[in-house]
Parts: structure tokens; sequence; C-alpha cells
């Protein structure tokens, strides 16, 4: 007779075996839930107040609305379904506002990703009369995370007009870098002809190179080394150093694996960031000049610097904050459009 804690361990064990295995997202969106109806104006506010993002509701009715749980974009866009407007996307995919005028194209949603028809242009070949068609996509990101570099086109899987013809979308196989949360691609799409209405359908996936977060490592004694390690990731303030103009904080950073292949007009450090806080916490003093960051595989050297004539750093009490990313991660982002108008 098996003992009872032993069967136990055999049932616990078989429901682990038996259990579904999720892949978790390489970044999760935000989510949010309203409290039974809510005015598409309050629900605008409370988006606003949970995210700190700047977001303009000044456009949208007071009317109530019932609200299903939804992501940050799932949200905003069924906020202009709802309410017979469409959402602008402005300062580089950092400001957020509801225009009249419902979208003829809904737009696609992956996770934290957002992608819309931005717009079709037609031109036309005055030496062989030929049509060239262009779809402009817009790639936007909550801004919370940053992105380091985009596929430059998406890599397109499958593209119909209204007529159900085969539409032929070549594209190109380069990166481009990114300014801020968001990215436009232009696509040629062939096929199309003057009995064509629409672009029925266009699915495909852009491939994105991404840190989850920025993290902050703070070091409330500058004099000293000391390591700090967050989400894998180590930090190690080496020195600070005296110099005649400027003073000098000398870091070493750590992560659990190199990063993806970057081309030498590439780069994932761009955003990291230095700055000190004073004694009494009420001041943040960002770094003079460009640092020096060297890469070398899964270490980084980094040099910040700091003018003297800014900053007394012989006084106690100052606080060094060092942001870098979390560890990158590679994936795709999918998408499909549908009822796209031909001008």
């Amino acid at each position: 007779m098996i003992p009872a804690a032993l069967r136990a361990c055999i049932f616990l064990i078989s429901l682990l075996l038996c259990a579904p295995i999720f892949a978790a997202e390489p970044i999760p969106p935000t989510q949010f839930r309203f409290p039974g109806e809510t005015a598409a104006t309050d629900a605008v506010k409370l988006v606003a107040k949970q995210t700190g993002w700047k977001i303009d509701g000044a456009n949208l009715p007071t009317k109530k609305l019932s609200l299903s749980p939804a992501t940050f974009w799932g949200t905003l866009d069924a906020l202009a379904s709802e309410t017979d407007t469409h959402l602008v996307i402005g300062n580089r995919g950092e400001a957020f506002s509801f225009a009249k005028g419902k979208s003829a194209t809904p737009p696609s949603h992956d996770g934290p990703f957002r992608i819309a028809a931005k717009q079709v242009t037609a031109k036309a070949d005055a030496v062989t009369g030929q049509t060239n068609y262009t779809l402009s996509l817009d790639l936007n990101w909550e801004p919370r995370f940053p992105v380091f570099r985009v596929s430059g086109q998406p890599k397109i899987a499958s593209a119909k007009d209204d007529r159900g013809e085969t539409l032929k979308v070549p594209t190109a196989s380069v990166n481009s870098a990114i300014v801020g949360y968001s990215h436009v691609a232009d696509v040629a799409v062939q096929g199309l002809s003057r009995d064509s209405k629409k672009i029925a359908n266009i699915s495909g996936e852009f491939a994105v190179t991404a840190a989850p977060k920025m993290i902050a490592f703070a070091f409330d004694d500058i004099t000293k080394e000391k390591t700090q390690e967050i989400d894998g990731v180590k930090c190690t303030l080496r020195k600070l150093v005296k110099r005649d103009e400027v003073w000098e904080f000398v870091l070493e950073l750590e992560y659990p694996k190199p990063p993806p292949n970057f081309e030498s007009f590439e780069t994932w450090t761009n955003r990291n960031a230095a700055r000190l806080i004073s004694p009494d916490r009420t001041k943040s003093i960002a770094e003079d000049s460009y640092p020096d960051i060297t890469e070398r595989g899964k270490r980084v050297e980094v040099a910040h610097r700091f003018l003297r004539k800014t900053v007394d750093l012989s006084a106690t009490g100052w606080q060094f904050v060092y942001e870098a990313p979390a560890p990158l991660v590679e994936f795709a982002v999918k998408f499909e459009l549908k009822e796209i108008p031909l001008p």
C-alpha cells in the first residue's frame, strides 16, 4: 500500500505534468478595468492618472459607457469607437488625444503595441502610365519601455484586395533606429488596379528589439566601490575621479548574457543616463556631457561626468543614480489590418 504522503506527491506531479504550458509575453501590456458604467471623459482621466501619460479627452462626450477590461490600446481604441472619434498619437508617441470622425480602418493590437494604417498614396508613372501604391503603417507602443530597433519594413505574410486578388508586397531586410515610442513604415503594394477599391486584408509582423523597462541603480555612498543587482543586471560603481573641471564616475554593467548582435550604426545604450540627487533630495542634476560607453559582450564600461562648478561633491550626502535597460528581448509584433480604402 502506498503511503498517503507519497500518493499526494504523485498527484501533485501528475497535475504539473498535465498542466498546459503558457509562453510568457516578451513585454506584457498594461491592463485596465473600469467600475461599471463610466463616462468617456472619466475613463480617460483614470487611464492618464494610472499611467502618468498625457491623454487629452476634450473631444470626447460625457456619455457613460460599459467598458470591458482591456489593454491600454484596447481601452483607448474602444473609447474612440464608441464615441465616433479616432485616436491621434503625437509627440513621438508620448501624447494622445481624440479627433472627431471614426477611423475607416480599425487598428491592430499585439500586447503593448498598436499598428494602424496611416495612409495610402498613389503615384502615376508619367512614362508607363502605371499607378504605384504605397501603404504607410504606424507602429506605436506604450511609452513606458524602450525599443532600440525595429525592422524598417514589416515582413508581409499575406495581402489581398477587395476582389480577392493576391497582392505582392516586397520589403527590404533593414532595421531602423528609434527615437521616442513610434515608427512609420512605408511598403509598396503591387497588384492593385483601377478596379481595386480597398486592400481587403494585409497581415505581417515587425521584428523588434526592446527592453521591458529601464532600471535605476541608486548609490547613496559615492566614495566607495559597490555593486547592486536588479533583474539580473549588475551595476558596479568603480570609482569617483576628481579632475580639473569635472567629477567622473566610472561604472561597469554586467548582463546575464550578451545582448543581440547590433550593427556598427546601431546602439542599445543610447538611453543610459546618470544624475545626481542633492543631499536634501530636492534637486536632480543631469550630467554635463556625453558619456563614454564601451560594450564588451555582456559587460558595459561607462564613464559619466559632471562639471565641478555645477556640483560640489566634497559635501557628503549626494546620491548617484544610474539608469540602464533591463535585459534585452527580441520578438515579433504581429498585425492584421482590414478594409483599407484606396485613393
